[in-house]
């Protein structure tokens, strides 16, 4: 439905467990950045939607590991709106090293919601 909105980060040391292993909390934070991005990119900062009285809020996400990530590695982000209602949208995401190397995809569900009334 959209074009691929993409974002380059480098993995921290921090984003890493024990095992020196991609966090998939890290990955998650890395696709919600990706579309608060896109947001951005879109004209709706957060001081728009903070004047509106609105927000994104994540509903789901779904998250499927394809690879792996070390320290110090770039990764791209990409998102996309694959399939927008009236109140609700489902964005793509996919997480690649620079070389092209697939490490995770991911599909979430988004609500636009009135943040005083949370609804």
């Amino acid at each position: 439905m959209s074009a691929p909105f993409t974002r380059t980060l480098q993995v921290r040391l921090h984003d890493l467990d024990a095992w020196e292993d991609l966090r998939p909390s890290t990955l998650l934070r890395y696709m919600e950045q990706a579309a608060t991005d896109l947001s951005i990119a879109s004209d709706f900062d957060p001081a728009w939607y903070a004047k509106q009285g609105t927000a994104w809020v994540m509903r789901n996400i779904r998250m499927q590991r394809l690879g792996q990530a070390a320290y110090g590695d770039e990764l791209t982000v990409s998102t996309w709106v694959s399939n927008s209602q009236r109140i609700r949208i489902w964005s793509e995401y996919e997480v690649r090293h620079t070389s092209g190397a697939p490490v995770a995809v991911g599909r979430a569900e988004w609500i636009y919601i009135d943040r005083q009334r949370r609804m």
